[in-house]
């Protein structure tokens, strides 16, 4: 136990803590994000698309499993319940509208086989998804920040 408080006072990070393995997920899906947002065919977006929903999915359940982070937040901060449950409900729109964007674009891709140039349209709904993937992100590290850096000067 003392090598645990030891590593708080000093600022280490305990790499089985919940947000550790969250802030490691977040840079991973920034990373791919950002690779999907400059894709310049529809070959690139498509197989960027197919890529995230497996990743998506284990993260959120990282984030919901018991004693995952939402878990150990909502007994940090039981005040977080409400914005918690929003983030979890968030979690379903976003695979749903993932799995939307990624069966519009294959159906145009099939339907036009040899145009490989993104729509605007197309790249308008990405853009839109991308945003919110983004605002989720944020809003789940701001929330991290707050409670195990700002709160507790550290994973705790």
């Amino acid at each position: 136990m003392a090598t645990n408080d030891k590593r708080a006072r000093q600022g280490e990070v305990d790499q089985d803590h919940p947000a550790q393995r969250i802030e490691e997920d977040h840079r991973t899906l920034r990373s791919r994000l950002d690779a999907l947002a400059a894709a310049t065919t529809r070959t690139a977006l498509l197989e960027g698309l197919l890529a995230l929903p497996e990743l998506l999915h284990e993260h959120f359940v990282r984030e919901e499993e018991f004693d995952g982070l939402f878990d150990d937040l909502r007994t940090r901060r039981p005040s977080m319940a409400p914005r918690l449950d929003a983030l979890s409900d968030e979690h379903r729109v976003i695979l749903e509208e993932l799995d939307a964007l990624s069966k519009q674009l294959k159906g145009r891709m099939d339907a036009e086989r040899a145009v490989e140039r993104i729509s605007e349209p197309m790249m308008k709904d990405v853009a839109h998804w991308l945003e919110r993937m983004r605002r989720h992100e944020h809003e789940e590290s701001r929330m991290i920040s707050d409670v195990y850096y700002t709160d507790e000067g550290g994973h705790g």
